[in-house]
């Protein structure tokens, strides 16, 4: 990381008590409150109500004035980033749980020490969560792109279990569907592809998946893997998808130069570029 991008002391721990704040318990039940996937009007609702509490937790801190300040400045992205990734995690919860398991209540976010979310540990901790089937624990596994977790989970499921997502992975809804397909296909079909890994294997058949475009987590996975220069390729691609979802598009618009995104706006139609000014 280039030593310019570093944050300062005061960042950090501005961010440190912004995390404590908001794993404050009244702070946590009104996260988990937010019902998802919500339109954008919930979305706007759930950021401002979450200002306004975590603003009179802040307040009521003995904190020296530059610290609570910087708590503040940290506090509105932090809430954002929630408003933004909790839309696409309950997504993904919506598809592939609610056969066995209410999973809506085992979610919560993990920091980083900077202030940004820890995708890694957030996704874990919700497929590692015992109070979830462990069918739905891989379903989620595949669908967040846990490579190692999915086949752990996969290994420990008894022949019922692993009949039960053989017989039924057509029935699911379609991204969760696609997302499994891929993982059964390298930990079973072609379980002795080449000599590869499981981690190549998955890999490999993810680069080959439409699937990419429309689920977030198999992007970023895509993203991680593949050199920087072809990054923009699938960026556009997902950006241009039928059917591109409000995450996917700021997801693809974050990381795309201003010459891609008017490129991009002026292919979509006026209701969608309204619908996207909602919640940006």
């Amino acid at each position: 990381m280039n030593e310019d991008n570093l944050p300062s002391l005061l960042q950090m721990s501005a961010a440190e008590v912004a995390i404590t704040v908001l794993n404050n318990p009244e702070i946590r039940d009104l996260i988990n409150s937010y019902v998802l996937p919500a339109p954008s009007s919930k979305k706007v609702h759930f950021r401002s109500t979450v200002e306004t509490k975590t603003e009179e937790k802040i307040s009521k801190l003995s904190l020296p004035p530059v610290l609570k300040n910087a708590v503040k400045c940290s506090m509105r992205p932090m809430i954002s980033q929630m408003s933004d990734w909790k839309q696409s995690y309950g997504s993904v919860l919506k598809e592939c749980t609610g056969f066995f398991t209410d999973a809506s209540g085992c979610f919560r976010f993990f920091w980083k020490h900077n202030g940004q979310i820890d995708h890694q540990k957030t996704a874990k901790a919700l497929v590692e969560n015992q109070n979830v089937d462990i069918r739905e624990r891989f379903m989620l596994a595949c669908s967040l792109c846990l490579i190692d977790e999915g086949e752990h989970i996969w290994n420990s499921m008894t022949p019922g279990q692993k009949g039960f997502i053989l017989l039924e992975r057509g029935r699911f809804p379609a991204l969760c569907s696609a997302a499994v397909n891929i993982f059964i296909k390298a930990l079973e079909v072609y379980r002795e592809w080449a000599g590869k890994t499981t981690y190549k294997r998955i890999s490999d058949l993810i680069l080959l998946s439409p699937v990419i475009f429309h689920n977030l987590f198999l992007l970023r996975h895509v993203l991680d893997i593949e050199p920087q220069k072809t990054h923009r390729r699938y960026l556009l691609n997902a950006a241009r998808s039928v059917g591109v979802n409000t995450d996917m598009m700021r997801f693809c618009l974050s990381r795309l130069s201003r010459r891609d995104q008017r490129t991009i706006f002026r292919r979509l139609s006026a209701r969608v570029r309204r619908r996207f000014r909602i919640i940006v």
